[in-house]
């Protein structure tokens, strides 16, 4: 099973990922132009905090934790561990 932890570092990962395609001059346009698509659909690291410190508030005791606020407030140090 993935973690919030594990879950938390892929998405913050995959959205830096396709931010570099986006800028990425040696690639073909199509490529970036997708990528930079996407990139405006995929949550930022706020959009993560906010879902992860509802589900943490949570008293429901079958909810989980999503995400991991410790790795988001990492990235915004700029390094997501």
């Amino acid at each position: 099973m993935t973690t919030a932890s594990e879950r938390t570092k892929s998405v913050l990962r995959t959205r830096l990922f396709l931010e570099w395609l986006a800028y990425a001059n040696d690639l073909p346009e199509h490529i970036r132009s997708e990528a930079l698509t996407l990139t405006r659909h995929f949550p930022l690291p706020g959009d993560l905090e906010m879902v992860a410190s509802i589900v943490e508030q949570a008293k429901n005791p079958l909810s989980y934790a999503v995400f991991s606020l410790e790795d988001i407030a990492a990235s915004y140090a700029g390094s997501p561990r």
